[in-house]
């Protein structure tokens, strides 16, 4: 079991990509009721499910992050880590912030799988 805090990417990456991870004040002061915002350092925080939409939909797309007094975005790499994949996943420079959040919200999450495999090798103790 890990928190949200535990997936974060160090400060010094957040910074790397900061305008494009962060919540234009007004938009998130607009929304926040409808918002689903994710206190970092709350061991319960869960956070909703990512969709394709992610990035570019303000709404019912996936969880913010508070930071401070500002919200931002939940990087490609922290979505990832929330999927299980493990920090080698990487994706060429060449490929945008927003088609790296499509393309994970598009996928699996690597321990559900997991589990749902293991059970079905299991054999039947019913029969």
């Amino acid at each position: 079991m890990f928190s949200v805090a535990d997936i974060l990417d160090p400060p010094e990456c957040q910074s790397s990509n900061f305008d494009e991870l962060q919540l234009d004040a007004t938009i998130a002061a607009a929304y926040r009721s409808a918002l689903d915002i994710i206190d970092p350092h709350d061991r319960t925080a869960v956070t909703a499910c990512f969709a394709g939409g992610y990035g570019k939909s303000i709404i019912r797309s996936g969880s913010y992050l508070q930071s401070g007094d500002s919200l931002r975005r939940f990087s490609p790499t922290e979505i990832a880590r929330l999927l299980g994949f493990s920090d080698e996943l990487t994706f060429p420079h060449s490929v945008a912030t927003r088609r790296r959040w499509k393309m994970l919200v598009n996928s699996v999450s690597i321990p559900v799988v997991r589990s749902i495999l293991a059970r079905m090798a299991q054999p039947d103790s019913t029969q």
